[in-house]
């Protein structure tokens, strides 16, 4: 009964410590916040471990916007490690409602860019009326290329080692 209960302890030791999945496991994770950068980092084992990530805030922590659909938080995030469905749960709180939490219906989205063709057009003398004037027809001269922003939904949130 000894062997059988010290063989079970040892299995369960070797499961937990040895096993590759324990990088998995998220009870251990720990957030450190830099305010001076407005950065999060998340470590592994009770902060014992290997960094897993580094969040840093891109807007103002105050940042006033619009009733609707927009953005309202932009963030980058620095995976230090391959991490399935990183983003589960946002927790928000209201400053003016001593802190009560409070849920709202949220996406992550992660931005892009693409190259949109933009036509181009001018003024052009288009003929002469009989008592002088002249008139003037807007017309297509030409294109040219601009880059603009993409916001495409994250879904699944699985980040890859090294991905920004």
């Amino acid at each position: 009964m000894k062997k059988l209960l010290m063989f079970s302890l040892m299995s369960f030791f070797l499961l937990i410590f040895l096993a590759s999945s324990v990088n998995a496991f998220e009870f251990d994770n720990i957030k450190s916040y830099d305010p001076v950068n407005k950065e999060v980092t998340v470590t592994n084992a009770f902060g014992l471990g290997a960094d897993i990530a580094k969040i840093k805030l891109n807007t103002p922590l105050n940042y006033q916007v619009a009733r609707g659909y927009q953005k309202v938080a932009e963030l980058t995030i620095t995976s230090y490690q391959d991490y399935t469905d990183a983003l589960k749960e946002l927790e928000l709180y209201n400053k003016r409602d001593k802190l009560k939490k409070f849920n709202r219906a949220y996406d992550y989205k992660y931005l892009t860019y693409e190259d949109i063709e933009v036509d181009d057009y001018a003024y052009v003398i288009s003929g002469t009326n009989v008592n002088g004037s002249k008139t003037y027809d807007y017309i297509k001269t030409g294109s040219h290329t601009e880059i603009r922003e993409k916001w495409i939904k994250l879904t699944p949130a699985d980040l890859k080692k090294k991905d920004v």
